[in-house]
């Protein structure tokens, strides 16, 4: 027992020496250290949310936060507007950015910005957002009108017609989700994308509209019923065009939602398929497509190749196509250029950023040949007169120099295309010529070719004269195949070598399709 005693005896005695130790103040060590209870997040919290703000220095004799009047208290619900405590904790009732300040006065100089003080002064800023409370505003977007929010408005709307919504929600939520219902129970939701969302109505009846919104902190819906009312439209519904849905499918889209088709008498359409002889396919049947609404297919006895010239025409005295909103469709014809193939980009599929958006310079490698000719050009990735986004690439190749580049020029790398032997692959670029001397020497143009980097033949491309259009985008085809097969990237060369004028031109938009031989 004695001896558990003296244990105990000297374990206390190293408490007490420790404790003591801990309270002691060691006046050789001055130190500043402010934070919140946010830690080194940002300082971003809801109306009548805590913070807590520690003053961890060392050395400090006297301190003084103060707040703006009337925007934050305590814990007994008085108001603070200012305090010596080291650790403070406040509720802000009033959202807004608070700048609160922090002067600590220490036993000795420390070091700052402005030299050697035993004075200084600290702000620290607090974004306090309102209360998450959904609200909204709404416009038709083909009339102009405001739409009346309140429940049991009917707000009369034309058949496809479109309604723009505004999201008007307090408290900065970072999610809006409109939810709309139509009267036979069928409900679409569509995200805001920077507060803004937008809806076509296509079936007559009434709908029920929906937002909710939410943050980090809360959340809030709103909900107004029987809010519009789709009447018949008065406007004519408009053939947008054909595209190929599958091998054997066409698919036509129209500017409004349609009914089920599949009734219309097979004879309304005629196609044609001219692909080196004539032939008359027959459809075979006609559906709606329960995904796209604006969609009717037609469904062949016989596949279809993009290398086909395809025309189809509707004749409205047979046929009985409508919209749902009862208005019949008339005729129409669509020609073999405006026909959407929907082939595959396969630079795209390989990971190119085909539109120059994000890619930088050190992304297209110089293919060095080992000679000053075609390493000797610029190229820069802009952001001005693109052909289509943001983004767009400028090659600029002095007089009798030339370029070759490639995004990967290895035989296989990220972003590398498998391409098939003896196989014929469609290349499409869109260009806008800036400088060029066309005038050929020694019959030689200035020309840009494209290749695979497994089979270089330097024949397929575009040539320049002098006839070529400056200044304006243009779009330029051409034929590639390999004798091999394999992963590859793709080359491009730009030859300038006889020209005694700089070749400077935009490139965007790179595609590389197959190319379908019908058998």
């Amino acid at each position: 027992m004695k001896t558990i005693n003296k244990i105990l005896l000297v374990i206390l005695a190293f408490l007490g020496i420790s404790c003591q130790k801990d309270y002691e103040f060691n006046e050789d060590i001055v130190q500043e250290y402010v934070t919140t209870s946010f830690g080194n997040k940002a300082n971003l919290m809801q109306v009548n949310g805590w913070m807590s703000f520690l003053d961890l220095s060392r050395g400090v004799e006297s301190r003084t936060w103060t707040f703006p009047e009337g925007v934050a208290i305590n814990l007994d619900s008085t108001e603070v507007t200012t305090s010596a405590s080291e650790n403070l904790k406040v509720s802000f009732i009033v959202p807004g950015v608070h700048k609160i300040s922090l002067k600590q006065i220490f036993c000795k100089e420390i070091e700052t910005e402005d030299g050697l003080t035993n004075e200084k002064e600290q702000f620290v800023e607090v974004t306090v957002l309102d209360s998450v409370r959904a609200s909204f505003t709404a416009l038709c977007r083909e009339t102009g009108a405001e739409i009346n929010l309140a429940s049991g408005a009917k707000n009369e709307l034309q058949g496809g017609h479109h309604i723009d919504f505004t999201v008007t929600s307090t408290g900065a939520p970072n999610k809006n989700v409109f939810t709309f219902v139509s009267e036979d129970g069928k409900a679409e939701t569509v995200e805001a994308v920077d507060g803004i969302a937008s809806y076509q109505f296509y079936s007559p009846g009434l709908y029920e509209v929906t937002l909710e919104s939410s943050s980090d902190f809360g959340r809030s819906s709103i909900k107004y019923t029987e809010l519009v009312n789709v009447i018949a439209s008065e406007d004519p519904v408009d053939f947008i065009g054909a595209e190929r849905l599958s091998s054997n499918t066409i698919g036509l889209k129209f500017s409004r939602a349609m009914k089920d088709a599949s009734d219309c008498p097979v004879n309304a359409f005629s196609l044609n398929i001219t692909n080196g002889e004539n032939m008359i396919p027959v459809v075979a049947n006609i559906q709606s497509v329960s995904t796209d609404v604006n969609i009717v297919k037609l469904v062949l006895d016989t596949d279809i190749y993009n290398t086909d010239n395809i025309t189809v025409s509707y004749d409205a005295s047979v046929g009985n196509l409508i919209t749902l909103d009862y208005v019949y469709a008339t005729n129409f014809i669509s020609e073999p250029e405006s026909f959407d193939f929907k082939m595959s980009n396969l630079l795209k599929e390989a990971g190119y950023d085909v539109g120059f958006e994000n890619c930088t310079v050190e992304d297209w490698d110089k293919v060095s040949w080992g000679a000053t000719l075609w390493d000797d050009y610029k190229l820069s990735m802009v952001n001005d007169n693109a052909h289509s986004g943001n983004g767009v690439a400028y090659a600029e190749i002095s007089a009798g120099k030339g370029m070759i580049m490639g995004c990967d020029t290895k035989v296989a790398g990220d972003y590398a295309i498998p391409v098939e032997a003896n196989v014929d692959y469609l290349l499409s670029m869109w260009i806008n010529v800036q400088e060029l001397d066309g005038t050929p020497v020694n019959g030689i143009y200035p020309n840009i070719t494209f290749d695979f980097a497994i089979d270089t033949k330097w024949s397929t491309g575009v040539w320049f004269n002098n006839d070529f259009v400056k200044g304006q985008w243009v779009n330029v085809t051409c034929k590639m195949s390999s004798s091999k097969a394999g992963d590859s990237g793709i080359i491009i060369r730009a030859t300038n070598e006889k020209s005694s004028s700089a070749l400077n031109f935009y490139f965007d938009d790179i595609s590389l399709t197959k190319i379908e031989k019908r058998p």
